[in-house]
């Protein structure tokens, strides 16, 4: 470990014998140890976008969990290919063999896809009821 150079309240110079990311592991530690990381990891895995979770609840929970699991979202292309996986099939068949680079760029479609839905349902609703009354 390379000593660190810091300055206390006063500013008076500290020499640290850990850096940075030997604190954060240390934290990580305390705060998350091995048990609660499998779990969290077990969770990334069961994740899936339910009938009554918005694309937002999705990617907040996914963002949230995939800290737990690095391993497999270690670039843009693996994390917007698991969340596409993670996706209801009503927004995911709307896809029609399209290709996301980015995180970002899949939510954003799904949101989308997801406001489109909502307003095709109210319509088809609207329809429906016309008819029931015209008969």
């Amino acid at each position: 470990m390379k000593p660190v150079r810091r300055r206390n309240i006063e500013g008076i110079p500290i020499l640290y014998e850990r850096d940075w990311d030997d604190l954060k592991k240390m934290l990580e530690d305390e705060f998350f140890p091995d048990h609660v990381k499998n779990k969290k990891l077990v969770e990334f895995g069961d994740l899936k976008q339910t009938e009554d979770m918005s694309g937002k609840e999705l990617y907040s929970k996914f963002v949230e969990l995939s800290r737990f699991a690095t391993e497999l979202v270690l670039t843009e292309r693996t994390k917007a290919a698991r969340f596409e996986d993670k996706l209801n099939w009503k927004v995911k068949s709307r896809f029609a063999g399209e290709t996301f680079t980015t995180l970002k760029e899949i939510y954003a479609r799904a949101v989308n896809i997801e406001r489109s839905n909502q307003k095709m349902e109210v319509e088809m609703g609207n329809v429906s009821n016309k008819r029931k009354e015209f008969q």
